[in-house]
């Protein structure tokens, strides 16, 4: 009995040691099968070079994961190699996938279309190749790893689910289109790195964008017709290409921190209310030149056009030009001012239509501004044209129906058609920035030669006017409809007058130089210069006196004498009796005996010079 049962225990022992020993064989033999629980080998050569890339793909059928593991690179997925069939049900009925450090890439096209919901990306990850995981529609959230250096053309394109990525700032290459067409997309933080204009593209639903600093360049039409509410720019920008923001309809406001070269991005961007433009832009607008068909063409790219919201916009110094268009379509714009030092022109129907315009500060040192380019700006109460001005160009301020207040140009030579033809409630005008205007008088500078056709047509509340003798032409209709004319004053007797270039006066007393109405010599159409009730006054002069003026060694002087202010006839007497011509009035330059040596020697040293061929 007891060697039976030793027997017995010994047959058990054996059977024992059998079954653990085929459990390890098994384990063995199974190993590359099954390394953890519930994954299946699916295939172990998906390396780019057998024994250098030891990357191997498993699957969870239970949990619908994938795994990667081992080390190197993935190999490219396409449709027409066997490891695109091998994988490819795998890989596209995946909704999880666990790539393990130690690999270094993901490979074009490898979870292309797949059901992913979720992805661990480790950080032995440089690379994200093309379409890697385009159209990808369940995959969210995403975090990248911080090692990642390329991201491919598509690579992300058509994740509708994903809501908001962070691309690391080491990434230096961003594909076209790795994230267009993610609709879910509504936070994007980018890199410090060049950009593709069409990296995203169709995000339907993109409100904030963050663009990290070393970003030297936004591309053109990048943003364009995205639904973008905030963009943070960062210091390191430096140029902006054309219609980059165009059709943003949701931007508000925009900081932008440094820029240079031109601004041409933000038309259409209807939601757009204030912007400050930083020292460094040079210009507003821009335009592209190319021949087609041997005809030479070009495309205008526009600064703030239909920005229906703008109210307030403020340029630096360094601006040199502003193109047509530039602000036409903002009803909204309220301020536009520009720095002192700017030499940019104001260009044609610059803001022709903006009838909410009330604060104008233009470049103090620009040379023209251009036809209409304040046309039926009922909001302008007040502006300040430059001294550099030195004509008003036709339409300017026509229909400015609000405007009170204008400060002209001391050096203006023309003011043209219909310039301030409907500014009904226009009372001031003055000439240079040290002129105190009077209600109601306009008093012309020295200087001015021609007044055009109905420039202040309409002008009702204008009461006097006063001509210096430069003035040779007033246009058809120039003060037609200034019907309240008291006081109008000439001191030239050689001028062209169009006709009806005066309203009918009603008891106006006309002021003039010469001794009365029939020794003037103004040529007129119809021969008439004025109708209506009104008084002459001849011979009169308005008379300041004008101080002696001391002769030096360098230049003559001038004895007392009185002037008129008008007509610039000189007068020994302050009632104007005694003319006498200004030659009369001139002191020879001292000429005494330190003054005649260094006459001499001048013209001992000019004779040298023309002797050895240096003048």
């Amino acid at each position: 009995m007891r060697k039976t049962k030793i027997l017995w225990l010994t047959v058990l022992a054996v059977i024992i040691a059998f079954t653990m020993a085929a459990t390890v064989f098994m384990a063995i033999g199974f190993a590359e099968d099954a390394p953890e629980n519930g994954y299946v080998l699916i295939d172990e050569n998906l390396g780019v070079t057998p024994g250098v890339d030891n990357v191997a793909l498993y699957y969870n059928a239970s949990t619908k994961t994938a795994k990667i593991s081992g080390e190197g690179r993935i190999r490219n997925f396409s449709e027409e190699n066997a490891y695109f069939e091998k994988n490819n049900a795998v890989l596209k009925d995946a909704e999880n996938v666990i790539i393990e450090n130690g690999v270094t890439n993901i490979s074009e096209n490898l979870f292309y279309s797949s059901k992913l919901k979720r992805a661990v990306i480790p950080d032995s990850v440089t690379e994200i190749g093309a379409s890697a995981f385009k159209n990808s529609e369940d995959l969210d959230p995403l975090t990248l790893p911080e090692t990642l250096i390329s991201i491919g053309n598509d690579a992300f394109s058509g994740c509708d689910s994903l809501k908001s990525l962070t691309i690391p700032e080491t990434v230096t290459s961003i594909g076209s289109d790795a994230f267009s067409s993610c609709d879910s997309l509504r936070s994007l933080t980018l890199p410090g790195c060049s950009f593709n204009p069409y990296t995203i593209r169709y995000c339907s639903s993109l409100e904030e964008v963050t663009i990290g600093e070393g970003a030297t360049a936004i591309p053109a039409n990048m943003f364009e017709n995205l639904p973008i509410k905030k963009i943070v720019l960062p210091n390191s920008l430096q140029t902006i290409g054309h219609d980059a923001f165009k059709n943003c309809a949701n931007l508000k406001t925009v900081t932008m921190p440094s820029a240079t070269g031109k601004i041409a991005c933000f038309s259409g961007c209807t939601a757009l209310e204030e912007i400050t433009l930083p020292e460094g832009v040079t210009a507003l607008g821009d335009k592209y030149d190319y021949d087609f068909l041997f005809i030479h063409q070009h495309e205008v790219y526009y600064a703030f056009k239909d920005c229906v919201n703008l109210k307030r916009v403020t340029l630096p110094s360094t601006l040199t030009e502003i193109r047509e268009d530039s602000f036409s379509g903002c009803p909204a714009l309220e301020e536009f001012v520009v720095a002192s030092g700017s030499t940019a022109n104001i260009p044609q129907n610059c803001f022709a239509g903006c009838t909410a315009l009330s604060t104008v500060v233009l470049p103090d040192k620009a040379t023209r501004i251009g036809y209409a380019a304040f046309s039926g700006c009922t909001g302008l109460s007040e502006i300040t044209i430059p001294e550099s001005i030195d004509n008003i160009q036709p339409w300017l301020f026509q229909d400015c129906t609000a405007l009170t207040k204008v400060t002209l140009p001391s050096g203006l030579t023309s003011i043209n058609t219909d310039a301030f033809s409907g500014c009904a409630n226009l009372t001031q005008v003055g000439f240079g920035t040290e002129d105190t205007p009077v209600d109601g008088k306009i008093v012309f500078p020295s200087g001015l030669k021609e007044i055009g056709i109905r420039t202040f047509s309409g002008c009702v509340r204008i009461t006097a006017l006063s001509f210096p003798q430069s003035v040779t032409s007033i246009g058809w209709y120039a003060f037609s409809g200034c019907d309240d004319l008291e006081e109008i004053r000439f001191c030239r007797n050689e001028m062209t007058v169009g006709p009806d270039a005066f309203p009918v006066l009603h008891g106006a007393t006309i002021y003039t130089c010469y001794d009365n109405e029939t020794s003037w010599n103004i040529k007129t159409d119809d021969g008439s210069v004025f109708s209506g009730d009104y008084t002459v006054i001849g011979s009169a002069h308005e008379i300041v006196f004008v101080p002696e003026e001391k002769p030096t060694t360098t230049s003559a002087g001038m004895n007392a004498h009185y002037e008129c202010t008008r007509c610039g006839a000189t007068f020994t007497d302050a009632q104007g009796n005694d003319e006498v011509p200004p030659q009369s009035l001139v002191i020879p330059k001292i000429n005494n005996f330190f003054t005649r040596l260094r006459d001499f020697f001048e013209k001992i040293i000019k004779f040298i010079r023309r002797l050895f061929g240096k003048e």
